[in-house]
């Protein structure tokens, strides 16, 4: 007896320290892939917005985010970030990739404290490959805040549930305020947490307690609550997830979520991330052929911690996309979903390790790493976040001061990052004019229904510079042809002489693609040769 109680007393340290030397290189890897090459990608749309909007003080944050659809924690988060380490792209961006990594640790707690070590490893190792993530780690948005105060909320709800101890009932009620603060999406982590609570039955005071500790969320969600109900009235920012929510529908929504997750999977046009070359099919083949070994476990064991991953996995977007279909679409795959990320490791991670033999286990490691790799490869060595700095660089190597600078559809916010050190030299202008409001947004079919808008803003515009608002008598135009832009475009052209207008070359902007031209127009009467010069 003493002596296997011996043996067990050496192989337990030796045990220990196996495990503590994977997680420490899973973590160190998961830092390698979200800080390599973080800043050489340009910073395209919805970063810049992100980076200008941070740049706000703490009030003028809330007033920008009433025309988005977003909470304002992670602004908030950003705006000290920037006085801290800058505004260069790699410090920008290594606020999401602490997420990220801080996310993989707590994958690998939630993992052994709710199943086993080992399902607590594969959870981690499948946060840190999958390319979603790496992908998110390097932008700047809360798409890694946003599953990691996901996953602690879930985590310290059923370990309530489980336990009834006040500390997890505490640090539910604090991630869940993150949750909520974070994305809007938070909310429909409720329903499962509700369905948790009816399955098994839960006793009278954990329903009191879970009750109360909602009323406390209530309480300091107030604050925000008038804005996001401003929020859900501006049909206007919904209106291109109107657009594809149109051309999948609830179980294509459903079907890209999975693509989205699978390391390699076809990605929707907004997600900069490349598939996997040789066949982004297969990917997501592999991981249906894993979840189902998965959901073969849950009906064998019925298991109550299976039915609540299940839970938390499905009911989110279950939810979002009921409410989608008879309200407004909210469902954007591949980018609110990461809500339900950390349950998808989670439930992957017991799929793979059901599977036997352990061997076996081993080997479906190794294929995710190679698909997951495969996508890395491309997604380091194809740039297709390009444009951006090119069309800053190009207006820069120009400029002078007071110079005028009118931006049309969504050229403005990247240009007004690469320009910051250049505000005081120019003067920006959008058209049309509400885009200014929010350098993201722009519902051009509503636009279009009043022309004469259109037209009246344009001769405006053209005013308002001659008059003073080019100090220099110069514009810059950054033009993207569209029936929109087109207005603005007839307005120059009919009174502004050929010679006076000078083109500077055709881009394409980062990640959205569309063609940007621009133009150097003297108001002044400078006439340009053939070669380009005044």
């Amino acid at each position: 007896m003493k002596k296997n109680f011996r043996s067990l007393n050496q192989r337990l340290p030796f045990r220990l320290s196996f495990i503590i030397t994977i997680v420490v290189t899973i973590v160190v890897v998961s830092l390698f892939l979200r800080i390599y090459h973080i800043g050489t990608e340009d910073m395209w749309l919805d970063e810049a917005n992100s980076v200008l909007l941070s740049e706000r003080t703490l009030l003028d944050i809330v007033s920008g985010l009433k025309l988005d659809s977003s909470p304002p924690l992670f602004y908030y988060l950003l705006h000290y970030w920037m006085k801290l380490f800058g505004h260069t792209e790699t410090a920008l961006r290594s606020l999401s990739a602490l997420f990220g990594v801080l996310l993989v640790i707590v994958l690998f707690f939630a993992g052994s404290n709710l199943f086993t070590r080992e399902v607590g490893v594969y959870s981690a190792l499948i946060a840190t490959l999958l390319p979603i993530q790496v992908m998110y780690s390097q932008e700047v948005r809360m798409y890694t805040l946003l599953p990691l105060t996901s996953v602690l909320s879930m985590y310290f709800f059923m370990k309530f549930i489980r336990e009834e101890k006040r500390n997890y009932l505490v640090g539910y009620a604090l991630a869940t305020i993150a949750c909520l603060y974070t994305h809007n999406y938070g909310f429909f982590l409720l329903p499962a947490q509700v369905l948790m609570l009816l399955y098994p039955p839960s006793k009278p005071r954990t329903w009191i307690a879970w009750l109360i500790s909602i009323g406390c969320i209530g309480l300091v969600y107030a604050f925000w609550l008038p804005i996001f109900l401003f929020q859900l009235r501006n049909g206007t920012h919904y209106a291109w997830i109107r657009f594809f929510w149109n051309r999948h529908g609830f179980w294509g929504s459903l079907l890209n979520t999975l693509q989205s997750f699978s390391p390699g999977g076809t990605q929707l046009p907004y997600v900069p991330l490349n598939e996997l070359s040789w066949n982004p099919l297969l990917p997501v083949v592999f991981m249906v052929i894993l979840l189902l070994f998965g959901i073969i476990q849950f009906i064998i064991r019925r298991q109550t911690i299976f039915y609540w991953l299940l839970l938390y996995l499905l009911v989110p977007l279950i939810i979002a996309g009921l409410f989608s279909l008879v309200s407004l679409p909210i469902y954007l795959a591949g980018r609110c979903d990461q809500l339900v990320f950390p349950a998808f490791c989670l439930f992957l991670a017991v799929s793979i390790h059901s599977i036997r033999p352990k061997g076996l286990q081993y080997g479906a490691i190794i294929v995710l790493m190679v698909f997951s790799f495969g996508t890395l490869n491309d997604y380091y060595r194809i740039s297709i976040k390009s444009g951006d700095r090119k069309i800053a660089s190009t207006i820069k190597g120009n400029l002078r001061p007071g110079d005028a600078i009118v931006c049309t559809s969504f050229t403005r916010a990247s240009l007004e990052y690469y320009l910051r050190e250049d505000k005081k030299r120019i003067r920006l202008f959008s058209y049309p004019r509400e885009m200014a409001n929010h350098l993201g947004n722009q519902d051009r079919k509503t636009l279009l229904k009043d022309p004469e808008k259109l037209i009246r803003e344009a001769k405006l515009l053209e005013k308002e510079i001659r008059m003073g608002g080019s100090q220099s008598g110069r514009l810059f135009l950054l033009y993207v042809p569209n029936k929109v832009n087109n207005f603005l475009w007839s307005q120059l052209e009919e009174n502004v002489p050929a010679h006076q207008i000078r083109s500077m070359g055709e881009f394409k902007q980062s990640l959205l693609n569309p063609l940007v031209e621009i133009f150097l127009i003297n108001f002044r009467g400078d006439v340009y040769n053939q070669a380009g010069e005044v």
